[in-house]
């Protein structure tokens, strides 16, 4: 492997697939369970940890072209903006209606716990480079 943001690339990809995946599985679920508003709760279960998945894969590799040390400070600094961004979407759906409540958090935990799972698995596996191969 000589390119050091394969693995954040790699996360990405499974990523994806694992949200497919849950995605095939809780909004038909979410739709048996509430109806349309099980559905939507389940979409945005699914999508919230996609997005954080994202943010910071997309961290981790601008981080790694900048120097390969600053990436867990960036990592980390990357985490008061998806808390913030997490609450206000959290304060945004809390009146509303239109989606289903425990199907949006049982799909959140599901989304997150997996996603969080994968990505320390996929990423503490790959092979990491303390000095420039080249």
């Amino acid at each position: 492997m000589s390119d050091p943001r394969e693995p954040h690339v790699r996360v990405l990809r499974v990523g994806a697939l694992a949200v497919l995946l849950l995605l095939v599985v809780a909004v038909p679920l979410g739709a048996l369970r509430a109806g349309a508003a099980g559905a939507r709760g389940a979409l945005i279960g699914a999508l919230v940890p996609a997005v954080f998945l994202g943010i910071t894969m997309a961290t981790a590799v601008w981080a790694r072209r900048l120097r390969a040390d600053l990436l867990g400070f960036a990592i980390l600094g990357s985490w008061l903006p998806k808390l913030i961004a997490l609450l206000g979407v959290l304060a945004w759906l809390r009146h509303g209606h239109w989606y289903d409540r425990p199907t949006l958090f049982v799909t959140l935990l599901t989304g997150t716990v997996v996603l969080l799972g994968l990505e320390g698995w996929l990423v503490t596996r790959a092979p990491q480079y303390y000095a420039d191969p080249s």
